[in-house]
């Protein structure tokens, strides 16, 4: 078996009187057998398979399909880490020149908790991770602020206290962190975003970020997988510092509510009421999700089994959470101008070779960007609504050998060109340059 080692997310020195965070170190149980007791075992397993499936085909009451409430909390927990991303198109002719990529964190604690429910805990222990993965741990990160200001950021979770029954958990999450699992999955991002886009780290390489914890350690995670690239290793030494620098008309979009009970009355977010706490009645929903993700319970009335909420309940709720806030968006549109910018950039002054840009976001914002591409089509979609952890929206830039340029936009890895307003096809072609100049110049794409 290979062996594996454990990748934590940075940790920074402690002061005095704080414990000392130890790594989380797992290993494979060792089992030894004979083929002479397995073989007669695995004979009988699979001759009572056969029976079971005779039986199973013949029974017109079985139904294999599957729920769709509990795929739809499934895709949340993480999008996928594969995808279309600077994959040439059959037939050549085109080079790829450019790319900006916009993605939300990874699997987080709520930032809400349940109201009157203090007994779930989220666990902020550092993941087991492959030894294959190949990481680069040798270059610092540097934040600066809006006005280039050096910003000391820490990347590491904030942990609670002890949990209420007085246990003592090092690694229990305060609200609003980025889990071991998060940090995993955007490691596992930023592997893909390196066999994807290697050949555009370069000098024009350029990060930027959310000023809140979560999306920052976020933005490590897939960084340290990602500069693992040859080409990466041309830019930066060993001890070079890259910059991350925080985004300026974008702020957290959960500020208050990590510091505050929530507002709305729960009942009032049971019965689906909509109204000026619609961001708090969506992140109550993230909750639930949260909870589905990590494989606890549903809430239920203190004392009273009998009243948890159901599974049909609880997508009744996202679903409710969801079309309030896309009356809210529909009013009043997030801001996501300086991520357009990076867009109108992409083809701009400087272009073809203008390389790669990232961008660490959260689900609200990404939304945002998505609408201006998309227009109404966002509403309908919950993935777009909602973006599962780790989704990112990656827009690309390639030039024809014969002269001009061509975009092509993908979700989570698939292809959506042809669902950007004014763009009628796939890649090839996609958006040419003059049609997605327009689409990203003129406003919201509802009101073109």
């Amino acid at each position: 078996l290979e062996r594996t080692t454990p990748l934590a997310m940075p940790v920074l020195p402690l002061s005095s009187g704080k414990r000392e965070k130890r790594p989380w170190y797992t290993s494979a149980a060792k089992i030894a057998c004979r083929p002479s007791v397995l073989l007669p075992g695995a004979f009988i397993a699979a001759l009572s398979m056969i029976l079971w499936l005779r039986e199973g085909l013949v029974d017109p009451n079985i139904s294999m399909a599957e729920d769709p409430d509990l795929v739809r909390f499934s895709d949340f927990c993480a999008a996928p880490l594969d995808g279309a991303e600077g994959a040439s198109p059959q037939g050549g002719g085109l080079a790829l020149v450019g790319a900006a990529v916009f993605f939300n964190h990874g699997d987080i604690s709520p930032v809400l908790d349940w109201p009157g429910d203090s007994g779930v805990e989220w666990d902020c222990a550092p993941q087991v991770m492959p030894r294959y993965w190949r990481r680069n741990e040798g270059v610092r990160f540097q934040v600066l602020g809006v006005d280039g200001s050096r910003l000391e950021r820490s990347f590491t979770p904030d942990f609670a206290d002890d949990g209420p029954s007085g246990d003592s958990n090092e690694y229990r999450c305060a609200r609003g962190q980025l889990t071991g699992i998060g940090f995993r999955q955007m490691a596992g991002l930023g592997r893909h975003l390196a066999e994807a886009y290697a050949e555009l780290m370069g000098p024009g390489f350029e990060v930027r970020s959310l000023d809140e914890k979560r999306v920052l350690a976020s933005v490590v995670g897939v960084l340290i997988t990602l500069l693992t690239t040859p080409q990466a290793h041309q830019t930066l030494k060993e001890g070079d510092e890259l910059i991350i620098r925080t985004l300026r008309n974008a702020t957290s979009s959960a500020t208050d509510e990590e510091a505050h009970v929530p507002p709305m009355p729960l009942g009032g977010f049971l019965d689906g009421a909509a109204g000026a706490e619609t961001r708090t009645g969506f992140l109550l929903a993230d909750h639930l999700l949260a909870r589905w993700c990590h494989q606890t319970s549903w809430p239920c009335r203190q004392g009273d089994q009998q009243s948890c909420l159901s599974v049909q309940r609880v997508a009744s709720l996202v679903a409710t959470s969801e079309r309030h806030a896309a009356e809210t968006l529909a009013s009043q549109p997030a801001h996501s101008e300086e991520l357009v910018s990076q867009l109108v950039a992409l083809g701009g002054p400087g272009a073809p070779h203008r390389g790669l840009a990232l961008s660490g976001v959260e689900g609200p914002l990404l939304t945002s960007l998505l609408l201006r591409l998309f227009g109404d089509e966002v509403f309908k979609d919950p993935a777009m609504m909602r973006p599962p952890y780790a989704s990112r929206l990656s827009v690309e830039r390639w030039q024809l050998t014969a002269g001009g340029y061509y975009w092509r936009v993908l979700w989570n890895g698939v292809d959506v060109t042809h669902k950007v307003t004014g763009c009628s096809s796939q890649f090839p072609p996609g958006c040419d340059d003059s049609t997605m100049r327009r689409v990203l110049q003129s406003g919201d794409a509802r009101t073109r």
